[in-house]
C-alpha cells in the first residue's frame, strides 16, 4: 500500500467528529499522561523496570504520534 492512500485512511477515520473524540480519549490515555497509567493497559498491578517503562511509555506514544503523522502526511500530500 502506498504512503499516500494508507494516510488517506487515518485521515478519513481520525478527522471525522467520531474519530477526534476518539483520538483525544487515546491522547488522555497515552501521551497527554505524564506518567503510566494502570488503567491504560489491563487492571493489577505492573511490575517494571526502569528500561521496560521507557519502552512501554515510547510505545503508547509513538502510536499517537504514527496516526497524527499519518493525517499531516495526507493533508500535505494527499488533498493536492
Amino acid at each position: 500500500m502506498q504512503a499516500v492512500p494508507k494516510a488517506k485512511y487515518f485521515y478519513t477515520v481520525f478527522t471525522s467528529p467520531e474519530g477526534k473524540q476518539i483520538l483525544n480519549f487515546l491522547k488522555d490515555q497515552t501521551s497527554d499522561l505524564s506518567c503510566l497509567s494502570h488503567n491504560t493497559l489491563l487492571s493489577g498491578n505492573i511490575s517494571l523496570n526502569p528500561a521496560e517503562f521507557v519502552f512501554l511509555r515510547e510505545g503508547q506514544n509513538s502510536i499517537i504520534r504514527y496516526i497524527e503523522m499519518m493525517i499531516k502526511n495526507f493533508e500535505n500530500e494527499g488533498k493536492k
